[in-house]
């Protein structure tokens, strides 16, 4: 009988090893923080000029479909890195 994963029903053997691929997997805590910055806590702009302005643009360079995702994706960032600045505080 082989040896098996204590986390999963495949044999030992056959279990991927760790490789560069991996690596992809591996987030940093700034990227943990947006991930799970609360939606209630992230602050985007409530207009379609504000969310251009947001991102340098022109209101007429602006398409919701394309760029909305960027600005929501900015106001995560801006609350992982108020979370990182209070956690250096902290360590500090």
């Amino acid at each position: 009988m082989s040896a098996r994963n204590p986390v999963c029903s495949v044999p030992a053997e056959e279990t991927p090893q760790p490789d560069e691929r991996d690596a992809a997997l591996i987030i940093s805590l700034r990227d943990y923080f947006a991930i799970h910055a609360p939606a209630s806590e992230i602050v985007v702009p409530d207009t379609v000029l504000g969310c251009a302005q947001a991102l340098g643009l022109d209101l007429k360079d602006y398409d919701d479909s394309q760029h909305y995702t960027r600005v929501v994706a900015r106001a995560r960032y801006a609350y992982a890195d108020a979370m990182l600045v209070e956690r250096e505080k902290a360590r500090s």
